[in-house]
């Protein structure tokens, strides 16, 4: 049994990066989620010594990058007019990912398939043909982010794509927000499961609007989540999130005893 890899998003944290990783080593995080999609961060603004610079400075506080985000607002993969720009973009991460030895970029992105048919919608499937192939070639898995839709229609993408760098990140909590399922879906793909983002919520519906909440105060019922990621012998990051918080780095760190009491320990 390995040693559970637990991290933070530094843009949950806001402000200066290398003040939100030396912060995240202080509370005793192991892993950090950085934004590379657009901003400070991203392929078109660092040089190669700033990636170096920025991999040696992770490093020196005795953590890793579990994750670079390729989120580029704007750029949809399953629109016709800007899905090129969202592939180049996304290409870009994936370089600068193995410039700094990281397994895993996450991608949010919206309906990927027909709602009628099922079927994955060919500018959606050329995008991610072109993605996962180079992606597979640097020897980096690209997670989808999909909280809206069903297992089965995130496993029908898999299959359609059948390219194994492609894989899934799994955000049970902005599921319940949306009134998903999450242990029904986690069921049909959980051996694509690359990352776990980590937050709660209550569950969002059509009178009553969903809130998240503290770890382990929602809906999510994430001692099964776990027992099912355990079951397939997950080793990605856990991710504890908390975009909405005005105190941070105190609600991450609660968060991060939580989860630790409930993971299985080597």
């Amino acid at each position: 049994m390995h040693e559970p890899i637990i991290g933070i998003d530094i843009a949950d944290v806001g402000g200066d990066t290398k003040r939100a990783i030396r912060q995240a080593a202080e509370l005793g995080f192991g892993a950090v989620q950085l934004p590379a999609g657009v901003g400070a961060l991203s392929p078109r603004n660092l040089s190669q010594s700033g990636r170096r610079h920025l991999g040696r400075f992770v490093a020196g506080f005795g953590m890793r990058v579990s994750a670079l985000v390729a989120d580029a607002p704007g750029q949809s993969l399953t629109d016709a007019k800007t899905a090129d720009q969202r592939v180049e973009r996304s290409l870009e991460v994936l370089d600068l990912a193995v410039d700094l030895n990281v397994a895993v970029v996450v991608s949010s992105v919206g309906a990927l398939t027909h709602p009628d048919t099922g079927t994955l919608a060919p500018v959606a499937a050329e995008s991610l043909q072109c993605i996962g192939e180079t992606a597979d070639a640097r020897g980096v898995h690209f997670a989808l982010r999909h909280t809206r839709a069903g297992g089965a229609e995130i496993a029908a993408v898999l299959d359609a794509l059948d390219c194994p760098a492609i894989g899934v990140c799994f955000d049970p909590a902005a599921m319940v927000l949306a009134a998903a399922d999450p242990m029904g879906s986690i069921e049909k793909y959980v051996e694509r499961v690359c990352l776990v983002h980590v937050s709660d919520a209550t569950t969002g519906g059509i009178d009553r609007t969903g809130q998240p909440v503290p770890l382990g105060r929602g809906e999510v019922s994430w001692l099964g989540l776990l027992a099912a990621l355990d079951a397939a012998s997950f080793s990605g990051a856990y991710t504890v999130r908390c975009p909405a918080s005005s105190a941070p780095l105190v609600d991450l760190d609660a968060a991060r005893v939580v989860l630790l009491s409930w993971l299985p320990r080597a």
